[in-house]
């Protein structure tokens, strides 16, 4: 398998990761909808955030390396913020299940994010 082509399966699997993402987001928030734990405001939050998602997921897509980049950065810091709130409400199960599951998608947001500034980089490279 040659460079560009790993490179490109990372971009992929990357963009595979962002949608399952915005789907795990939506599921959730629908469900937390459905039991009357989102008020008007806090939904029409969440489905700014759905849209965003997609939009850059679609960018990951289309092999942008800011997508990439602010996806990654995006999804690094709600971690954070989720982890901290479990941490304050002393949510053990959450904290461990934040951190695993973050992980797991952290590495494939990081690689695609590398994968797509190395590739600009190789295709820039053969037009000059």
């Amino acid at each position: 398998m040659n460079k560009t082509k790993k490179l490109e399966n990372d971009i992929r699997y990357a963009f595979y990761a962002s949608i399952v993402t915005i789907l795990v987001t939506l599921s959730l928030v629908l469900i937390a909808l459905a039991v009357g734990y989102l008020d008007a405001f806090n939904f029409s939050i969440s489905l700014i955030e759905i849209v965003l998602m997609s939009i850059l997921s679609y960018g990951i897509y289309k092999k942008s390396r800011f997508a990439s980049t602010v996806f990654f950065i995006y999804f690094l810091l709600s971690k954070i913020v989720m982890t901290a709130a479990a941490v304050i409400t002393g949510a053990i199960a959450s904290i461990v299940g934040q951190i695993a599951l973050g992980i797991v998608f952290l590495y494939f947001y990081f690689k695609g994010m590398v994968a797509t500034y190395k590739l600009y980089k190789i295709k820039n490279k053969k037009l000059y």
